[in-house]
């Protein structure tokens, strides 16, 4: 593709329309419209672009990961997945997203609580007997 005097990436010449996707396509373009993020952007553009490669769609959802948005990315496949010529594949790439987003998930899971040591309990069970000690004396001692 070449670029315009903005030095912005032209998707006219590869078919494009200013969403990324093809001008035939049925994608709505409120859903793919831009995000403000250029590299987003671009990758997205060339994921399109380069629609059977694996390589752009990986390193545009690397990217999500790492900026947080798999959401975007998701819509994104998702709008795709209505346009019948792109259907099968997009639907694959939105599965791969959602994996994605399991895992993520489960790596920001908390860890399992671990067990209180012997001597915090220890310690807590000494300083309560010697309360309920001195309770006991101070009550029985004072008795009339």
């Amino acid at each position: 593709m070449s670029d315009d005097a903005k030095g912005e990436p032209r998707t006219e010449d590869a078919g494009l329309d200013a969403d990324g996707v093809e001008s035939g396509a049925t994608a709505s373009s409120s859903a793919l419209a831009p995000t403000g993020d250029v590299t987003f952007d671009a990758l997205w553009n060339r994921a399109i672009a380069a629609w059977d490669d694996d390589r752009p769609h990986a390193a545009l959802v690397a990217y999500a990961i790492r900026t947080e948005r798999l959401p975007d990315l998701a819509g994104r496949y998702r709008k795709l997945a209505d346009d019948p010529a792109r259907a099968e594949r997009a639907r694959k790439r939105l599965d791969g997203v959602v994996l994605a987003a399991t895992n993520l998930l489960y790596s920001t899971k908390t860890p399992v609580p671990t067990k209180t040591p012997w001597q915090w309990t220890a310690t807590l069970a000494a300083i309560a007997a010697i309360v309920v000690g001195w309770l006991a004396y101070r009550i029985l001692s004072t008795a009339p």
